[in-house]
């Protein structure tokens, strides 16, 4: 079946009209004109599979989406399947510029956590528990929109296009099409993250940068204060570590400042609890953004440490705080509490 070149035709002199106007009621218009061929193409081959990936293609719903503000594509991208899914691909992220500057923060809504444990792996909220061998995708809701097999008896969890586990001494690569296990008995676990083809794994006394594809590994000692023990196999306390364009971002539960590494070395501090020792931060980044909970506030940070937002909680015995989109979850052991951020 050949898709009607006038539907492409159409919307592309739609898109170069945009592209010369500033006159917002030409750029509605046209927008609602784009709309209704979306639709009238959806509508004529609805039961063709892929047919808006295939003849629609990112690049010209990306360029529709160049002429929204940024806050209203990342709003309102639960309207349309495509809108949302569009908007976790890379290259509609650096289209719209998702690095809007947040402004406030709204409390929403809370939901029951039926997990033993919550993660956010590739800007999807994760639920997964040690003995179900399914991590669950969920939405904004709590509902479960998708789930993937990877295995029982996993600790950590962690991944981006792939999950990630962490069991009795293997790391598990979960691709599409197989699994390949790497045996790992350097050091404990303490925490994971990855940022592109490397593995950032948190040990006893330091960090390791692990390519799993070439089998090469990067190992920092960090200083003693930021020594995670493990207590009995389980958890002494919480652990965190982000990585971002190169930098290494670590919080413990007994510190009050989040350390940033570059290269192995210790380049910077942000006090999470405003000089008062607490003990009890969490933090996420998102942006060019750092979001901590203490035990008073929900804040906004620069990532040089710059307050630029805060609101108060009377959230107690939070886990874990992520930050998706516009939406930051904190999360405790029966429940999920949702803030709105809203955006300049």
């Amino acid at each position: 079946m050949i898709l009607d070149k006038n539907y492409i035709l159409n919307l592309e002199k739609n898109i170069d009209k945009l592209k010369t106007t500033n006159d917002l009621l030409t750029l509605n218009i046209n927008t609602k004109e784009m709309e209704k061929i979306i639709l009238e193409i959806r509508n004529k081959y609805r039961n063709t599979t892929d047919l808006f990936n295939k003849y629609i293609t990112k690049n010209i719903f990306g360029k529709i989406f160049h002429f929204l503000p940024a806050r209203d594509a990342i709003t309102n991208r639960n309207i349309c399947k495509n809108w949302k899914e569009l908007l976790t691909d890379d290259y509609i992220k650096k289209v719209i510029n998702l690095s809007t500057e947040p402004r406030e923060i709204c409390y929403f809504k809370s939901f029951n956590n039926n997990f033993k444990y919550i993660n956010k792996i590739n800007n999807n909220l994760c639920g997964y528990s040690y003995r179900n061998e399914y991590i669950k995708i969920l939405n904004e809701k709590g509902g479960v929109e998708k789930k993937h097999s990877v295995g029982k008896n996993n600790s950590i969890i962690t991944g981006n296009t792939d999950f990630i586990c962490y069991t009795k001494n293997h790391i598990i690569i979960n691709k599409p099409d197989k699994k390949i296990i790497k045996e790992w008995k350097k050091d404990c676990i303490c925490d994971m993250t990855i940022d592109g083809k490397y593995l950032y794994i948190l040990g006893s006394e330091g960090i390791y940068e692990y390519d799993y594809e070439n089998e090469n590994i990067k190992y920092w000692k960090i200083e003693y204060g930021d020594i995670y023990w493990k207590l009995n196999g389980a958890k002494a306390f919480y652990v965190k570590i982000i990585v971002e364009k190169g930098k290494i971002y670590l919080l413990r539960g007994t510190n009050d400042f989040i350390k940033i590494y570059s290269n192995g070395k210790l380049v910077d501090l942000i006090d999470t609890n405003d000089n008062c020792s607490d003990h009890n931060a969490r933090f996420d980044i998102s942006g060019n953004y750092i979001y901590v909970i203490n035990n008073y506030l929900i804040k906004i940070l620069t990532k040089d440490g710059k307050e630029i937002y805060n609101i108060k909680h009377n959230i107690r015995n939070y886990d874990n705080i992520f930050v998706i989109y516009d939406n930051i979850y904190v999360i405790t052991s029966s429940s999920i509490y949702v803030y709105k951020i809203k955006f300049n």
